[in-house]
């Protein structure tokens, strides 16, 4: 399941996962590679500043960082146009 890796991805990286609700809102909104890509980005800053303090503070950044990713476009969307 997507959104079960994805938590298992937050737990290795990060720690304690945020809400469920928050894996739900990001799948709808964003490719698994956007939001896995996310979250490895988060993993790193939290790295290089030493923890960011709160898991909400994880999840606004992981947010951005969904939104300013590149579109990951699967191999059967290539060339349609979209709507």
């Amino acid at each position: 399941m997507q959104l079960e890796s994805l938590r298992q991805l937050w737990e290795q990286t990060l720690g304690t996962p945020p809400m469920p609700e928050q894996f739900g809102l990001w799948s709808a909104l964003h490719a698994e590679g956007v939001i896995r890509q996310a979250i490895l980005r988060t993993a790193r800053k939290n790295i290089d500043l030493n923890g960011i303090p709160s898991v909400e503070a994880e999840a606004r950044y992981v947010n951005r960082g969904s939104n300013h990713s590149p579109k990951v476009v699967c191999g059967s969307c290539r060339g349609s146009k979209s709507t």
